[in-house]
């Protein structure tokens, strides 16, 4: 008996063509898209833009302001926030002196994320606008307040109504 085909060649040659046939257009502009997609999700979150940067940093501020105002609260002595371009710093008043908060690990000394960072209180009680801006937190109610933050071509306002509540606006 000699048998009519060897074996596996029928299925070799099968797999064979199966192989050759190649992805189609489609499929490979499916997997471009989702790969496009997947990087663009990347270079959002790893590399954002100054106005997300700012954001942050005036984020940032407004929570050390309110804790500034809480301790204020506490100790019954005014705390004087005081910024440039590129750094800020508070400090307690005790007596007629200003000293530095140094020993504080929420209200040290900070180095601004964006340097120069260009501060400007907005509307000023003593008229005063450049550096450094100074705000003081007291232990009665304060004025309200506005500092605005520039950096590049981004700007945020971050603002105070003199109770304690602070918030940032992104004009």
């Amino acid at each position: 008996m000699t048998p009519t085909s060897a074996r596996g060649i029928f299925k070799t040659k099968h797999v064979r063509a199966a192989y050759a046939r190649g992805f189609t257009l489609i499929e490979i502009m499916v997997v471009v898209v989702l790969a496009g997609v997947v990087l663009a999700m990347i270079s959002v979150s790893a590399f954002p833009d100054d106005r997300s940067k700012l954001r942050t940093e005036a984020d940032r501020l407004a929570q050390l302001w309110t804790i500034a105002h809480d301790e204020a609260q506490v100790r019954g002595a005014p705390i004087v926030w005081e910024a440039n371009e590129q750094s800020y710093r508070f400090y307690v008043r005790e007596g007629q002196r200003l000293e530095p908060m140094e020993r504080d690990v929420a209200l040290r000394e900070r180095r601004w994320e964006l340097t120069p960072m260009r501060v400007v209180e907005i509307a000023a009680p003593d008229g005063r606008s450049g550096p450094p801006v100074r705000v003081a937190f007291e232990r009665a109610g304060a004025d309200p307040v506005a500092v605005e933050l520039d950096y590049g071509k981004a700007r945020a306002i971050v603002r105070g109504d003199g109770l304690g509540r602070f918030e940032v606006e992104m004009p």
